[in-house]
């Protein structure tokens, strides 16, 4: 019984042998298999990381390239407006002058007729003056239209 029985495990461990040493084989080359897709994987990684540095290299060279231009715009805004201000002063200068020199003839003309009318109301208090005197004097006199 003793080698009927050491018969029969051997024959059982060849067969356990045999059946493992078939799986073990196969997950071997699925395990090659998975190896080969993880390498392909990583290269396809790679590749996905190159590109994301190029577009990061893009848009680092985009967004240079949009503050240079927001840069430029400001200097041509900036530009208009000192030239804006400067024109408008310019302008508001003319105004001051043209209204200067209207105002200064108003009041030369202004001035001329002020000096016309005051120099004819002095001759009138004048005339007035030597008007009330003679009436004053008149009304001093002794009434001559009795003695007559």
């Amino acid at each position: 019984m003793d080698l009927e029985l050491k018969a029969y495990l051997d024959g059982m461990k060849r067969d356990l042998l045999d059946t493992l040493g078939g799986q073990i084989s196969g997950l071997r080359g699925e395990f090659t298999e998975l190896r080969g897709e993880f390498n392909e994987l990583r290269g396809e990684f790679n590749g996905l990381r190159g590109e994301f540095n190029g577009l990061r290299g893009e848009f680092e060279a985009s967004k240079l390239d949009l503050h240079g231009r927001i840069d430029e715009t400001q200097r041509v805004m900036i530009g208009y407006i000192d030239e804006t201000k400067r024109e408008l002063r310019e302008h508001a200068e003319a105004v001051e002058t043209r209204l200067l020199n209207a105002f200064w003839k108003w009041a030369r003309t202004s001035d001329m007729r002020y000096r016309q009318i005051h120099g004819v109301t002095a001759s009138l208090e004048v005339r007035v003056q030597e008007v009330e005197d003679r009436v004053s004097e008149l009304e001093r006199r002794p009434d001559n239209s009795s003695a007559a």
